[in-house]
Parts: structure tokens; C-alpha cells; sequence
């Protein structure tokens, strides 16, 4: 299988809706047909066309094809109906998957995967008959990558269902002080609890669900100007190091002095884009919805103080090029 067909392998089981049987014939068709290569999701539209009228032909019925979008847009909340993340910025920072586990009549695919730096998002769908409602989470999670290093307890949450089809969206983000590898992924998550919320309709399902896949994704994190003194809460503090990427901000900071934790374990950010548009952490500016989904603080204590860490992944892709600045506890950075 050629590196084009094994691409749009990928995407189509993503998708959902072919089985091992239809990838099989449709990449003995398609093998002794010679086509120019299509940079970035060209070739992946040109599947989805593909596996449309290979489905139509295979008598496939129910369920709907969904978009390129349909596969990354539960990571992000903050788009208004109709829109969604860029497709070209999305084939850097992620990639389809489709890699499908069947265990106690649940199967759980991973549809898509996105990565920068410090934070890891997978999209994945949880399909079981008669799945009723959203009110759904596993005990415990895992991502362990290239086979050394582990992740633990990430954050999920649970998309709406699509009536009649059974199937739920659920999102983990993972987030990490130190860098994270690339190489290969496999999540593990351990035990379904469906109704979490209802304690006398609870039910779990005892089981073991993993799932190994390549991922691609580039980082596109960059490194900004650090060493800037700030306060918080009256506390002198310094911003040491500071990341940012279209996916997420992460700070590492020390801070001198007794602050409360939930305090010295968050920051107060607000990212300008050109066009004047405000992203902001919904903590401390009450106006909006705010800018992200998920966000992690870490502190431990260093001499009279602590030094700490905190990432906020976004609730929407932020392109780089469209960001004017970055404001930290009342410090601004622009971006050059």
C-alpha cells in the first residue's frame, strides 16, 4: 500500500463508516492507478469523495458521512455554529486517525489528534447500542508515548449525541510540564461509567480499551520573551519561560512569598489579535466566554516561594500571524 492510500485509510476510518473488507478492495483498485501527489488535505477530500460513492456502491446505509471539520471540531467550543477550525493549520497541528477498539459492546474509535508542545487532544467517539444521553466518563485514562513516557489523568469532556446514531463524542487533553515526544501513541482507558451523574441509573462497564496510532502533527510552538516581573496577589513573581502555539499558552514562573493556591496555580492572560479580537482566561474577566477549554496549574515550593507552571489549552485554533500580543498579569508581549 502506497503512502497515499495508507493516508486515506487513515481518514476514511475516522470516518466511521467502512470496514477492513472495503479498505481492502478499495486499495486493490486503486493501487494500479498512478495519480500526482495533492499536498495537504487535498488528498484527503479526494477520499472522502472516494469512500462516499464506495459506500453508496457497497448497498452501506444510516448514518451520515461527516466533514474533514466533523473530526477535529469537538476540541473546540469556541466556534460559532457553522464554523470551525482551519483546515490548513489543523493538518500541522493534527491528524485523522480511525484506529477502532471493540470491548462489552463499546467500541471506541479515535477520530482525530492534535498536539503542540505541552498538551495532547484526542477526539474520539464512543459508540455503544442503545447509548443514551452524554452523561458518560471512564475511571481512568492514559497516554503513553513512543513506550516511555506516560501521561496520566486527563482531562474529558463529553460532546452532544446525534440522536439515533448511538455514538458519543468524548475529548481527553492531556497537559505536561516537561516537553512531549513525538512517536507513536497509545491511549488506554480503563472502565465506562454511563449516567455519572445519576447515582441510582449508574452503571459500569467493566473493561480495558486500547488504542495505538503514529502521530505526525508538528509542533508550532513558539517561544516568547520571558524574564518579566510581575505581581500577583501582591507577590513579586518572575515569567521565566513562555510558550505559545495556535493549540495552547504555557508560563513557568517563580513567586516570592505565601500566595493562596488556587491563585499561584493560574494566570491572568489576555491574547489581542490584529483585528482587535480578546482571547482571556474566563477566571478573572467576566465579559465573555473566554479563550480556553482546559488548563493545568503545577506549583512547588523554592526557597520563600514557589516555582510554578500553568497551560491553558484554547477553545479555538489561534494562528500565530493573527496575534498582535500577549498580556500576562498585566505585562504585554507583543509578537513580532
Amino acid at each position: 500500500m502506497n503512502k497515499e492510500t495508507g493516508k486515506s485509510e487513515r481518514l476514511l476510518r475516522a470516518m466511521g463508516e467502512i470496514n477492513d473488507s472495503l479498505i481492502l478492495s478499495c486499495a486493490q483498485e486503486k493501487e494500479a492507478a498512478a495519480r500526482p501527489h495533492k499536498p495537504r488535505w487535498v488528498i484527503a477530500a479526494v477520499a472522502a469523495v472516494l469512500v462516499l460513492s464506495l459506500v453508496v456502491c457497497a448497498g452501506a446505509s444510516g448514518g451520515r458521512i461527516p466533514g474533514l471539520t466533523d473530526l477535529f471540531s469537538p476540541a473546540f467550543h469556541g466556534y460559532e455554529e457553522g464554523t470551525g477550525p482551519d483546515l490548513e493549520l489543523l493538518e500541522k497541528l493534527g491528524q485523522p486517525v480511525g484506529v477502532r477498539v471493540e470491548e462489552q459492546g463499546v467500541a471506541v474509535t479515535v477520530s482525530s489528534f492534535l498536539r503542540d508542545r505541552h498538551t495532547c487532544i484526542a477526539v474520539l467517539s464512543i459508540y455503544k447500542k442503545g447509548l443514551e444521553g452524554n452523561e458518560i466518563l471512564f475511571d481512568w485514562n492514559r497516554l503513553e508515548i513512543d513506550g516511555s513516557r506516560v501521561l496520566e489523568g486527563g482531562s474529558a469532556s463529553v460532546g452532544n449525541q446525534t440522536p439515533g446514531d448511538d455514538a458519543l463524542e468524548y475529548v481527553i487533553t492531556w497537559q505536561e510540564k516537561e516537553p512531549i515526544p513525538t512517536g507513536k501513541m497509545e491511549i488506554t482507558l480503563e472502565n465506562l461509567v454511563l449516567n455519572s451523574h445519576r447515582p441510582f441509573r449508574e452503571k459500569t462497564i467493566q473493561g480495558t480499551w486500547k488504542l495505538a496510532f503514529e502521530a505526525e502533527a508538528q509542533d508550532l510552538s513558539r517561544s516568547l520573551p520571558a524574564g518579566q516581573h510581575v505581581t500577583i496577589e501582591g507577590a513579586k513573581a518572575v515569567l521565566e519561560e513562555i510558550t505559545l502555539s495556535p493549540l495552547s499558552l504555557t508560563v513557568q514562573y517563580t513567586i516570592e512569598g505565601e500566595v493562596e493556591v488556587s491563585r499561584r496555580e493560574s494566570m491572568d492572560f489576555t491574547i489581542t489579535q490584529k483585528n482587535g479580537t480578546k482571547f482571556w482566561n474566563p477566571q478573572y474577566h467576566l465579559e465573555g466566554d473566554g479563550s480556553h477549554s482546559s488548563s493545568i496549574g503545577i506549583s512547588e515550593p523554592r526557597n520563600a516561594g514557589y516555582h510554578c507552571f500553568y497551560t491553558a489549552a484554547f477553545s479555538q485554533l489561534l494562528p500565530l500571524e493573527e496575534i498582535e500580543s500577549l498580556t500576562i498579569e498585566g505585562e504585554t508581549i507583543p509578537l513580532e
